[in-house]
């Protein structure tokens, strides 16, 4: 997972029984999911994954990619995400909502196709409401 947010998620993946690793800029949350055997990295997702070429058969990312504002940086994270990720592998990403948001992301993500997506209502920082896109991608 890239950027765990307050760990609900990662602990959930993990107590269903998937090998978690979170990664994430803030290690705040870490000891709530360490508990469930959740490997953490504190690091940027705009930096250096320090991750094996194609180490995880599925990638999620909830509300950190849009949140970069800097397009180099996004770009360098995509590398990245393509770098992890298997051939074939699952890109879960949730992007805040706008018109053709859905369609910017199929472009960014080259290399992807987009086999689902549908919208939900969301909380940013806990607080704000918010439309959120949710996409599931496939590497090629």
């Amino acid at each position: 997972m890239v950027r765990c947010g307050d760990g609900s998620d990662a602990a959930h993946l993990a107590h269903g029984g998937f090998a978690v690793h979170v990664m994430d800029i803030s290690s705040a949350h870490f000891t709530s999911v360490e508990r469930y055997g959740v490997r953490t990295h504190c690091a940027s997702a705009t930096e250096f994954w320090l991750f094996e070429n194609g180490s995880f058969d599925s990638v999620m990312d909830v509300l950190c990619y849009r949140g970069e504002p800097d397009p180099d940086k996004r770009a360098f994270y995509r590398s990245e995400l393509k770098r992890v990720l298997k051939r074939g592998g699952y890109y879960l990403i949730s992007l805040q909502s706008a018109p053709g948001a859905r369609e910017a992301a199929a472009r960014e993500f080259a290399g992807f196709e987009i086999v689902a997506s549908g919208e939900s209502e969301g909380r940013l920082h806990g607080t704000m409401a918010i439309r959120v896109l949710n996409l599931i991608m496939k590497r090629k």
